[in-house]
């Protein structure tokens, strides 16, 4: 009863200028409608239709609104330093025991990141390349494996996300752990699809009526699987530079379970963006086959003797592979549009419009990646736009978050996705599979990965490549 007076206070007699900002009515008195929508999908295009209607500010629950203003959204992101996260952070992933990605807290986020940004150096990125590439080749190995296995014509069918999720995941396990985890090779493959599902699981936690039935994470295997690594870790006796070296020699020490979480938090942060991006890098290229011709060629005049091994070092350098894949990530950004609240403790101006302190405010990152005043022609897959000299609007582009909250490990993401394309582009033939539009959609019906689905392509050894090129 209580909450209702104080809604109906706050929509019809509160002189709040929060109640001047348009959007739907019905949204108005709760936040649960906005919250399925938005993180439970298809949440991108939701989004995108409520700014259509109703502007660059939409307001989407009681104290809450949604903002597609690029000058707004590099203040929030980037160059405000009063803000407060949102409660969400911790309530959908950080309950109890936040990480790094979900701490709210500005000081305590500030001294977890600089515990932990000695192991993404850039003397730490090198040193981890080589192991980059061996996971790749790993990844090419699990293929051809199914291609022994095809019909005559040299087809076979491979769930790339699947394949994909494993490679992100091994790799990830080296910058945390400095070990190989072999996935790829059908080690603590398990783990892999035990961990995407209890966090994606935990987006129900955003759902007040829901979050009490959703299960602690982790949950029991993925703790024991986790801690195993820990006392692994603890007992080599090796000088390892990595996450956990860092984690288990905090000036302010760590107790196993703050370990515990953290890990789990980066093991899915790693694995989820980078094979997700991955995977619809595949199927942009394959629905738009002069990209994928152009990418070709330039892979073959990089690397022009089909053994030579490939190495970040000239994939770096490549600029068309670049383009690609900052192209996918502004077509189809990995951030949703439910992630990165923030709430400030004075007014803020949005054009005309006055958005009151204290309000929790949502960046719409895809509809300001999809806005023709910032991106022309922003449905259709350009990369060209990301050349030297396009003037691209760097300042309306946000795949890897920005400012002190942005991603820790997205130089980690570049050398995986570089050398992984260029890679499996170099040794085989893809062609998508007629359901693969449907499964486009499930890509995109969450706001950080795919609910658990699937996206299977045809593959094969691309003319004139030997099996052990």
């Amino acid at each position: 009863m209580t909450w209702l007076i104080h809604q109906i206070y706050k929509l019809h007699l509160e002189k709040s200028t929060i109640n001047a900002i348009p959007g739907p009515k019905a949204w108005r008195w709760t936040d649960i409608l906005h919250t399925i929508y938005l993180y439970f999908g298809p949440g991108h295009e939701k989004a995108r239709e409520l700014h259509r209607k109703y502007g660059p500010v939409v307001r989407i629950g009681p104290e809450s609104v949604l903002i597609a203003d690029k000058n707004v959204v590099k203040q929030i992101l980037v160059t405000a330093r009063d803000y407060q996260k949102s409660d969400i952070y911790e309530t959908i992933f950080g309950a109890g025991v936040p990480g790094l990605l979900t701490i709210i807290d500005k000081q305590e986020h500030k001294q977890r990141r600089r515990l932990l940004s000695p192991a993404f150096s850039t003397a730490q990125l090198k040193s981890i390349e080589p192991q980059i590439s061996n996971t790749v080749a790993d990844l090419c190995t699990l293929i051809e494996k199914s291609i022994k296995n095809a019909d005559d014509d040299g087809w076979a069918i491979v769930d790339m996300m699947h394949a994909l999720r494993l490679m992100a995941f091994d790799v990830t396990g080296h910058v945390l752990l400095r070990t190989k985890l072999n996935s790829l090779r059908g080690t603590n493959a398990d783990m892999v699809d035990r961990l995407v599902w209890e966090m994606t699981l935990q987006l129900f936690s955003a759902v007040p009526v829901l979050s009490w039935f959703v299960p602690s994470l982790p949950g029991p295997k993925l703790r024991k699987f986790v801690m195993s690594l820990i006392e692994e870790h603890r007992q080599s006796g090796e000088d390892r530079v990595d996450v956990l070296k860092y984690l288990l020699e905090s000036k302010g020490p760590l107790t196993d379970e703050q370990i515990i979480k953290e890990l789990v938090l980066i093991f899915f942060a790693g694995t989820a963006s980078t094979s997700v991006t991955l995977t619809i890098t595949l199927m942009l290229l394959h629905l738009h086959p002069e990209k994928l011709s152009k990418l070709l060629s330039e892979i073959h005049a990089t690397f022009p003797v089909p053994s030579e091994p490939i190495t970040y070092t000239k994939c770096k350098k490549m600029q068309y592979l670049k383009a690609v894949i900052s192209e996918t990530m502004r077509f189809y950004p990995i951030v949703g549009p439910g992630w990165m609240p923030r709430t400030f403790p004075y007014d803020l101006r949005v054009g005309d419009v006055i958005v009151p302190k204290d309000t929790e405010i949502v960046s719409s990152v895809y509809t300001l990646q999809h806005t023709e005043e910032y991106w022309p022609n922003p449905d259709k897959f350009i990369p060209e736009r990301f050349f030297p000299g396009n003037d691209p609007s760097l300042d309306a582009f946000y795949p890897f978050s920005a400012g002190a909250n942005n991603c820790i490990g997205k130089n980690v993401a570049w050398i995986t996705m570089d050398v992984a394309l260029v890679a499996l582009l170099r040794k085989f033939e893809f062609e998508l599979l007629p359901e693969s539009e449907q499964t486009r959609q499930l890509v995109m019906s969450s706001t950080f990965t795919v609910k658990g689905a699937t996206f299977k392509m045809k593959v094969r050894r691309r003319a004139g490549v030997n099996q052990g090129a």
